[in-house]
């Protein structure tokens, strides 16, 4: 069994600072194929806020996108 960690940096696809999130999404997709892990943990993922004002639950946008099309 391969156990892997793989620290994502503040994954957020809203983020004002740093490369564009669709170019991250190119970069980072084929490393954790190549990790082959039977568990991979994420650190540092943003959720992000639906409605601020309303206090909603926030939701993991960014890495359900990062995640779209993998095993």
């Amino acid at each position: 069994m391969r156990i892997a960690t793989f620290n994502l940096e503040t994954l957020d696809d809203a983020a004002e600072t740093g490369p564009p999130f669709a170019e991250r999404l190119r970069l980072l997709r084929p490393q954790l194929d190549r990790l082959r892990a039977d568990v991979l943990c994420l650190q540092e993922v943003n959720a992000q806020k639906i409605d601020p004002a309303k206090h909603a639950p926030r939701t993991f946008r960014a890495l359900d996108s990062l995640l779209a099309g993998t095993p």
